[in-house]
């Protein structure tokens, strides 16, 4: 579940950095078919832009380990659960916000689906005229202004005595040009990204090129434009818009703009220049996106999961001596000095080793006056693999830390690169030691 937050936050940074170029698009040109492409091709850049990005850095993958130790001859069991690296790890901040993204797109698709089935339920109940190129529902609903869905072409029962050839034409137009895909497209856009105002911003600009084509659709019919402009004050007054849909007057806030933008000429290419700034607002995303701070973070939200739990093959305690050990024994290591260093995958991508040096070490450990220990181990692995440095917290028994410096000395990582240079890894990693019941 966190994956999908981390990815809605890569488009996030994309889209944000997209929309001046859209809204100056939609807000300069009036080449509208130039903008409705503009305005989607700039939702499938925001959406496959970081797929690629981020395919093409490392990922960071911070984890809980929890050791399971019990008397000698009995097995042991690792449980390790991906998420934020945090003492109090099961109330993290990012653990948190990934749970309150998801009910937020729970509320979203639920009213989603209820606009939906009240649409559905509309066209059900209406008086059906058909058209060759669209159906006439005849509404029961008076307080409502015209307005059209997929193929269907809504009035309300007062206005079918003498029905609007502008209105008509208006909205078949909308129909014609599909305009209710795209507005399917943005709502499914929205609530993936239901957090960022840039995405409902997309979706506003979107529906408001819908009724500057079909507005100028009616002006090039012969439409007088000062009469077609009163009859959209005329039939705002005292009616309601539906949400998914394109409706006569939709856009109320913006009726000043549609009235200015009926009376501009035909678009030249003079505005058109701004799509160029797409190019370097792409390039600043995959920047940012690519800088390892920025990767880390998106790592980390990818690593949260709400519920996890992994039981993985079982480790034998301290009489364990089969040649598959990475790491000798307890008292092996106490009484020689390894001969050999195991060089083991970096732990960036593959935390195997790393967690079986932890567990491996901490076979077999005394808890004293508790069935359970919780403490948090810091290990830094310095550019060369070798781990520099270990750290343990919130707890007096040290122990666990000369286990594990015992245990490092057995090993090296493989170098890690970041742009073609070695870094230095530094793990925090929270330990839960448990006595198998």
């Amino acid at each position: 579940m966190g994956a999908l937050f981390s990815y809605s936050f890569a488009i996030s940074l994309i889209l944000v950095l997209l929309f001046p170029v859209l809204h100056q698009t939609v807000n300069r040109s009036i080449s509208f078919s130039f903008n409705r492409v503009i305005l989607l091709i700039g939702i499938l850049l925001s959406l496959i832009l970081p797929a690629v990005f981020l395919s093409l850095i490392p990922t960071f993958s911070p984890y809980t380990l929890t050791v399971l130790t019990e008397a000698p001859n009995h097995n042991e069991y690792i449980h390790s659960a991906l998420s934020a690296p945090s003492s109090s790890d099961n109330l993290s901040w990012k653990r948190i916000a990934v749970i309150a993204y998801f009910i937020g797109i729970t509320i979203i698709l639920s009213r989603e689906s209820l606009s939906y089935y009240r649409l559905s339920r509309l066209i059900a109940k209406s008086n059906k005229i058909v058209h060759k190129n669209y159906t006439l529902c005849i509404s029961y609903l008076d307080n409502i202004t015209p307005f059209s869905w997929g193929r269907y072409l809504f009035l309300p029962s007062s206005d079918t005595s003498a029905p609007n050839d502008n209105i008509l034409l208006h909205e078949q137009t909308h129909i014609s040009l599909r305009h209710w895909l795209d507005i399917l497209f943005a709502d499914l856009f929205c609530t993936l990204l239901w957090y960022n105002p840039a995405a409902w911003q997309t979706r506003r600009l979107i529906k408001l090129n819908h009724e500057f084509e079909a507005d100028r659709a009616v002006i090039r019919s012969g439409a007088d434009t000062l009469q077609y402009q009163r009859l959209l004050i005329t039939e705002a007054i005292g009616r309601r818009n539906l949400p998914h849909v394109n409706s006569f007057t939709d856009g109320k806030n913006n009726f000043r703009k549609r009235i200015l933008v009926m009376s501009k000429p035909h678009s030249s290419v003079n505005h058109l220049w701004i799509t160029a700034f797409t190019l370097p607002a792409v390039i600043s995303a995959g920047l940012i996106i690519s800088t390892p701070s920025y990767a880390r973070f998106l790592s980390s939200l990818s690593d949260i999961k709400l519920i996890h739990s992994v039981n993985t093959s079982a480790y034998p305690s301290q009489s364990y001596h089969s040649e598959n050990n990475i790491f000798p024994s307890e008292q092996t290591v106490s009484e020689a000095k390894p001969s050999i260093i195991k060089k083991l995958p970096s732990p960036l991508n593959d935390k195997t080793g790393l967690t079986e040096l932890i567990t491996e070490a901490l076979s077999g450990i005394e808890i004293n006056n508790s069935d359970e220990l919780n403490t948090i181990i810091q290990i830094v692995i310095d550019k060369d693999g070798k781990v520099k440095n270990i750290a343990v917290s919130d707890t007096d028994d040290l122990t666990i830390k000369i286990r594990i410096e015992e245990a490092a000395k057995q090993i090296c990582f493989e170098k890690t690169f970041i742009d073609g240079n070695a870094i230095e890894m530094h793990y925090i990693i929270p330990v839960k030691i448990k006595t198998a019941s």
